[in-house]
This record gives structure tokens, sequence and C-alpha cells, in this order.
């Protein structure tokens, strides 16, 4: 059985600031990955809390992949209607991360 990370939170200002936020996410995914967790997921939301901050699920792994070495990187959802597919398969492309 694998487990893994994900950040769906329900927090918007009033809960916790934006930088605080993203700080710790990227502790808990550094933390998941040295203690061998399989995964971290992100899903795009936008205009309400419900889901976290993140309208970029995207740029939020690719900070993780930055700070992380074996952990699989997930979207929850990425929202086609605010993107381009071929925005969405270059920036989706395996780029041999190992």
């Amino acid at each position: 059985m694998e487990f893994g990370v994900s950040f769906y939170l329900i927090v918007g200002p009033g809960t916790m600031k934006p930088s605080a936020y993203f700080a710790s996410a990227f502790e808990l995914a550094t933390i998941a990955d040295r203690e061998g967790m399989a995964s971290v997921k992100m899903t795009e939301h936008y205009l309400n809390p419900y889901g976290g901050y993140c309208p970029s699920p995207l740029s939020f792994l690719a900070a993780v992949a930055a700070r992380t070495r074996r952990v699989r990187l997930i979207t929850g959802c990425i929202l086609p209607a605010f993107h381009h597919p071929i925005q969405i398969a270059a920036e989706t492309a395996d780029g041999g991360r190992d």
C-alpha cells in the first residue's frame, strides 16, 4: 500500500496567509518525500477558499520537484477552460525525472 500527501484544504486569508500556507505545504512535501511517501497531489481552484490557495497546481508541483527527489507529482484537477490544450501538454510532458 502506498501513501501520499494531498493538498485539498479549506483555508483562506482569514485562516492563514498565503506565504505561511505555501511554506507549510512545501515543508510537508519535503517530509513526505524524505519519509518515503509515494506522492504529492495538488488541485486547481479559483474564487473560493475550498481547495486551498492553488490556482496553478503545475507551478506548485514544479516547486515541489525542486525540493524533492523521488515523490510522484499528481494534479487532482487542471481546469481545461482556463488553459490552452498545447499549454497543458507542454507543461505536463515528462521531462525524464527519475
